[in-house]
């Protein structure tokens, strides 16, 4: 169950860091240049890969819905009509 948490994860921490590299781009490469523009974008890269590798293993996602977070390994509690 686990598992089926990590491919979206992961796109989505790329599809991040494809979304926020032109911003690196325009912001720092004017002010230090193409390498250290680079090795940024390449560190941020590494930084979203590590945060969402972090959350794969320990199995903590949030709920949108409820508003709480929770481990994916525990199951929801859905609360019935009269129960908070």
């Amino acid at each position: 169950m686990e598992r089926q948490y990590r491919v979206p994860m992961l796109a989505m921490a790329i599809f991040l860091w494809l979304c926020t590299v032109p911003f690196v781009i325009l912001l720092l490469r004017p002010r230090i240049g193409s390498e250290a523009t680079l090795t940024v974008a390449l560190a941020l890269l590494a930084l979203y890969v590590a945060v969402c590798v972090v959350l794969c293993r320990t199995g903590h996602t949030h709920d949108c819905s409820s508003g709480e977070s929770r481990s994916v390994l525990q199951p929801r509690r859905d609360h019935g009509p009269g129960q908070l």
